[in-house]
């Protein structure tokens, strides 16, 4: 789970957009086995999903992601 999630931030990170990026739910609990991660990603005015290609459009494409 904390590989998929630096990925995602690495890929999130790489559009130079990001404002926040905030991790929350049983993830950042001490819950030992969390289901999933939950992810808030504020993103700057500037951010564009449209200019986006490859996995980092996945990302920001809610029926794929």
């Amino acid at each position: 789970m904390a590989q998929r999630l630096a990925r995602i931030y690495k890929l999130v990170n790489s559009t130079k957009q990001i404002a926040r990026f905030i991790i929350f739910g049983s993830f950042v609990t001490a819950k030992p086995a969390p289901n999933d991660v939950d992810i808030f990603m504020l993103m700057e005015d500037s951010f564009d999903a449209s200019q986006l290609h490859g996995e980092t459009a996945v990302i920001f494409n809610h029926l794929m992601a």
